[in-house]
């Protein structure tokens, strides 16, 4: 037998909000009440109301616009339930009845809610265009390696998503901001996998395991797996404003990547789950849209290991 050992990270918590909701009080909440290490800066069409009505008796449906590139309105109709009923907006909020409740929800929820089915998630077509898909064009952590700052510290006054918004403002008014923070966990640090070899192979032995449990017990600081997280998704996703503005990346001090290049690790993973939000993500960069997004990268040898902890490197520099 061939053992294997990895260290995996993936989301646990995902939430969705517009900047602009930064100092409501439910976001304040959502975001005292989980610790979100990293967010995600994307883009896409804002849908304008116009109307929802009674079809028949199977269905109502609501009319939304979008705006094109030259500023001419498209309209769209979408079929729901019944029990769904907008009666208006305000300053992106809808006003509406939900079997037979008047609540309050956001205007980018009810559009990822339109076309999210946990049903169906697994079966959509990753190359066809939903209009609630999310394009990715920033990423960054959330706090520092003291853990002090929150999320909403970090963008109030962030630079990055100055400059995402004033791009997208200056250059059309088609489109909405939306952040997606992500609270990350690891499976241990420990993943073992069994592969069946020849006859050659070494046979498990007491002292193989307990060599193997030692490696395992290996840890990352806190601070160090956050930024291979980070690092993975950049990697994965290539984000525009991650690829342009490296030298404004905020700078949470000074980082030692001694410490992985010690570990046993022979390969680093990492995934992201926005299923909990209704919302697919995407880049240029990787064009399908999944709710799922996963990357495994080798780490079999030192120059493996080498390769992508200089890339942990270079970023580290950059942010200096």
């Amino acid at each position: 037998m061939n053992w294997s050992l990895g260290i995996n990270f993936y989301s646990v918590v995902a939430v969705l909000f517009n900047p602009q909701d930064l100092k409501e009080k439910d976001i304040e909440a959502i975001i005292n009440g989980d610790r979100f290490h990293t967010y995600l800066i994307g883009k896409r069409k804002k849908h304008f109301f116009v109307r929802c009505a009674t079809e028949n008796e199977d269905y109502n449906a609501s009319t939304f616009y979008t705006l094109t590139e030259h500023h001419d309105k498209e309209l769209v109709t979408y079929k729901h339930d019944k029990e769904l009923i907008i009666h208006s907006e305000k300053d992106g909020y809808y006003n509406i009845t939900l079997r037979n409740q008047n609540v309050s929800m956001r205007d980018f929820i009810v559009i990822n809610n339109f076309f999210y089915s946990p049903d169906k998630a697994h079966t959509l077509n990753v190359n066809e265009t939903l209009p609630s898909d999310l394009e990715i064009m920033y990423i960054g952590q959330a706090f520092g390696k003291e853990g002090k700052r929150k999320i909403d510290d970090r963008l109030s006054n962030h630079e990055k998503l100055l400059q995402v918004a004033l791009s997208i403002v200056n250059s059309t008014t088609t489109e909405e901001i939306l952040i997606v923070g992500l609270t990350m966990e690891t499976n241990d640090l420990g993943t073992l996998f069994i592969t069946l070899m020849d006859d050659h192979s070494e046979r498990v032995t007491l002292e193989s395991m307990q060599d193997l449990q030692k490696k395992a017990q290996m840890r990352l600081s806190d601070n160090q797996a956050l930024t291979v997280f980070e690092a993975s998704m950049i990697r994965y996703f290539q984000p525009h404003y991650n690829t342009e503005y490296k030298g404004t990346f905020p700078k949470f001090g000074v980082v030692s990547y001694s410490e992985l290049y010690k570990t046993k690790f022979d390969y680093c993973a990492f995934s992201i789950d926005t299923n909990p939000i209704g919302m697919r993500i995407y880049s240029k960069a990787i064009p399908e849209r999944r709710y799922i997004h996963y990357m495994h990268f080798p780490l079999t040898t030192k120059d493996e290991k080498k390769d992508f902890f200089d890339y942990l490197s270079s970023l580290s520099k950059n942010h200096d």
